[in-house]
């Protein structure tokens, strides 16, 4: 074993906070490393093996010995041919392995990866994996645990574990103080200053070393000497050499070829000549004079102390002389490549290619539907995916298709279409206050404040009701639904250019008893508006209400108006608590833009298992779904599906209409808005309901739900109330969505196994 091994076996066991009762490892202690062995294979190439473990034991003298045994093991079928070969570079490398654990008999090394380490005395190692390639490591959770504390230096654990950690210089981390590399974004903007061509054009104008179009190396610019002495204008006795250096520096610092001929326009003047011959064959151009301005003073100078001095050569002198020769004098703006003469494509290809992106079937968010127009295509495709399909179908015809980019660009600077649902995961109130100035924020700040203080006394609350649930005080639960999952849908490009059905799926979530209820149908059935949700929530509290009969229920959910905060919904609570077994029902909404609840973790498992499905085939049919959602979870209690029928909706603005529900003012004359509400609840037995505008709101205001326009023998008693189905048959789908299914029929893309379901929705 090389003193190498030694020392950096001493350096891992001299970490350790014990070390004092360890000898160190000397480099006469390296002898016992020879009696390192590996089965070897008669040939083969040499493959680095996987040192699992390396135990060090001590022996009678106290001194550490290696014994490696059978703990070397190959990652190939391809055996090792030599023991020496592995124990002089595997072992010698101070990047491959780390201390694991010790304790009072034993030392455990593990392997690490390379990039971790960079040996300052071994520049080739650090050359050849420097380049921070997708091996660098990545600390996985049993290097992240929460217990890290327990082996850090200062402790008396002996079982002290050495965590790793990697140095590279590419990035920066929060524990050294420094902010982590930015991620990348969706996709790159356009930034023409990192253009090679612009940077060469930069270091040109600078004056500086460059890199041609051709590859070639253009020195840097250089003042020349002056002119001869025999100079009639006597150049050099008028200039001294420091004003020279100056002024050429001062020249090449116009970092703009603009200001640089402008510059010498304004040193050139036109002589007029003094003498022509008429006969001449060639006309003698025009004389000019070339000067220096010097503390205010204008110096003749001749052509070459000029050219010289700013280091540049005779064709920018004609330039600028051609330049001043067209018209007032002034030299004009520099028009190379900034002409209107280029090549222009055809209007049918541009038309082409906005067509099929229109003959893709958008979604619109089911998250954010009234704060963007942004539309979706549903299926994760990408540009480069629709570019295929739209050349693919050029060529079918016999004609010319768009490039990439003009594609990518007409789709994106003229469309607004994203790929994926976008979930409201960012609160508008927060991200205005961090995107604004000082002073911007100076008229934020009470908002803002209220709105954080707002959130925390929200989630304080939500804490406060899972304790009670725990305790059996209430039963607790949260709601929402998923977005939409259509069908068919998998991988075929023929799914993404037709209409299709859209599946639904409402999740009721329990938190304490882990018992999730979805609820799922598709628009055949229903719709997704405040008559489903609310039939939903309806038939939930209705089995409740027969497993556990007078509970108090206190619902959670975000503040979406077309489907749970408004009045139907409240008429769905007082039908409910005055007709069911239910003592009360609170209703909490969480603050807008932070509302993330269990149920979103519900749909993320969902969402999982349909993907897994989809790597197998297509989705065609609602029943493929419904099996994905059972099988969803795989620890605790199933996911319960209830299909919905189209009878099974209740006809919610029916029983609204019949309990003459009022929601103008209060009991105290005040006007009541239900978008300002945050916490409403109904109680069994009381004529009216409760509710607060506010977390921190202590006392509840009351809003009596009979209406004083209406004949007392107008308004039924609840109970009197019947309730009836909101559809009497099946919802006919929309024109172009049977259309596109029937072509997808004849086509065969839907295999004809799910033909009667897609009948049933044609007919």
């Amino acid at each position: 074993m090389s003193s190498r091994t030694a020392k950096i076996l001493k350096l891992a066991i001299a970490t350790d906070l014990n070390e004092n009762q360890k000898d160190p490892i000397d480099n006469d202690d390296t002898g016992s490393a020879s009696s390192l062995t590996v089965g070897l294979a008669e040939s083969g190439p040499l493959v680095p093996p996987v040192l699992d473990t390396v135990l060090i034991k001590s022996g009678d003298k106290g001194d550490p010995k290696i014994d490696v045994g059978s703990t070397i093991k190959s990652v190939s079928p391809e055996p090792l041919i030599s023991a020496d070969l592995v124990t002089e570079t595997q072992l010698t490398k101070p990047d491959k392995y780390i201390v694991e654990s010790r304790n009072s008999t034993s030392i455990n090394l593990r392997r690490i990866p390379r990039l971790t380490y960079n040996d300052p005395a071994d520049a080739r190692e650090h050359n050849d994996f420097s380049s921070g390639s997708s091996d660098d490591f990545s600390p996985g959770s049993e290097d992240l645990s929460s217990d890290s504390s327990e082996h850090m230096p200062g402790t008396s654990n002996q079982n002290a574990v050495f965590r790793q950690r990697t140095f590279n210089s590419s990035e920066t981390t929060e524990n050294n103080g420094k902010p982590a590399s930015p991620k990348k974004g969706k996709k790159r903007s356009r930034n023409p200053d990192n253009w090679i061509r612009e940077k060469a054009k930069r270091l040109r104008n600078c004056g500086q070393s460059y890199t041609s179009k051709s590859g070639k190396i253009i020195g840097e610019k250089k003042m020349g000497p002056p002119c001869k002495e025999k100079c009639i204008l006597s150049c050099s006795k008028k200039i001294n050499e420091n004003f020279r250096n100056e002024m050429f520096k001062e020249y090449w610092a116009f970092s703009s070829l603009q200001r640089q001929r402008d510059f010498l326009a304004a040193h050139i003047e036109k002589l007029d000549l003094k003498y022509r011959r008429i006969s001449a064959a060639k006309p003698r151009n025009p004389n000019c004079s070339f000067y220096i301005s010097k503390e205010g003073h204008r110096i003749r100078v001749c052509k070459t102390f000029l050219i010289n001095t700013l280091g540049i050569n005779e064709r920018t002198i004609r330039t600028v002389i051609k330049s001043k020769a067209r018209g007032t004098g002034i030299v004009p703006t520099d028009n190379r490549g900034k002409h209107q003469n280029h090549k222009k494509i055809d209007e049918e290809i541009l038309k082409s290619v906005r067509d099929h992106i229109n003959s893709v079937p958008r979604i619109e968010s089911h998250y954010v539907r009234k704060d963007t127009k942004r539309e979706f295509i549903d299926g994760g495709l990408s540009v480069a995916e629709l570019y295929r399909n739209y050349s693919t179908q050029r060529s079918s015809i016999n004609k010319i298709a768009a490039s990439y980019d003009k594609y990518s660009r007409i789709f994106n600077k003229e469309f607004n279409i994203g790929f994926f649902l976008p979930k409201k995961d960012q609160c508008d109130v927060c991200e205005a206050y961090k995107n604004s100035q000082e002073e911007e924020k100076e008229n934020l700040e009470i908002n803002y404040q209220s709105h954080l203080e707002e959130k925390e006394l929200s989630r304080s609350e939500k804490q406060n009701d899972k304790e009670k649930a725990k305790n059996n005080e209430c039963v607790l639960a949260v709601y929402d639904l998923q977005a939409v999952l259509p069908i068919p849908t998998g991988q075929s490009s023929a799914f993404f250019y037709k209409s299709r059905i859209n599946c639904y799926n409402f999740t009721i979530t329990e938190i304490g008893n882990d018992k999730s209820l979805c609820f799922f149908w598709h628009e055949g059935l229903g719709n997704r508006g405040v008559t489903e949700i609310a039939s939903c929530v309806f038939l939930y509290l209705e089995e409740l209400s027969l497993t556990n009969p007078g509970a108090d229920v206190v619902f959670y959910s975000d503040n979406c108006g077309g489907q749970q905060k408004n009045r139907y919904m409240i008429a769905t609570y007082l039908y409910a608590v005055q007709c069911l077994e239910i003592n009360s029902i609170t209703h909490k909404y969480l603050i807008r833009g932070h509302t993330q609840n269990e149920g979103d973790a519900i749909h993320s498992v969902i969402e999982k298992s349909v993907t897994k499905i989809k790597r197998s085939g297509p989705i065609y049919v609602p029943e493929q779904y419904i099996s994905a959602i059972r099988s969803a979870k795989k620890n605790g209690n199933p996911l319960e599906v209830k299909e919905m029928n189209f009878d099974s909706f209740l006809d919610i603005k029916f029983i609204h209409d019949e309990m003459a529900l009022t929601l103008t003012k209060n009991v105290d004359g005040n006007d009541f808005k239900i978008s300002d509400v945050k916490l409403l609840k109904t109680e069994k037995g009381n004529a009216f309901f409760k509710y607060k505008t506010s977390y921190k709101q202590v006392e509840w205001n009351c809003v009596g739900y009979k209406s004083k326009k209406r004949r007392i023998s107008e308004v039924k008693p609840f109970n009197e109330i019947h309730r009836k189905p909101a559809y009497t048959k099946k919802i006919s789908v929309a024109d172009n969505k049977k259309k596109d299914l029937k072509s997808l029929i004849d086509s065969k893309i839907i295999p004809g196994f799910y033909k009667p379901f897609f009948e049933f929705i044609l007919n």
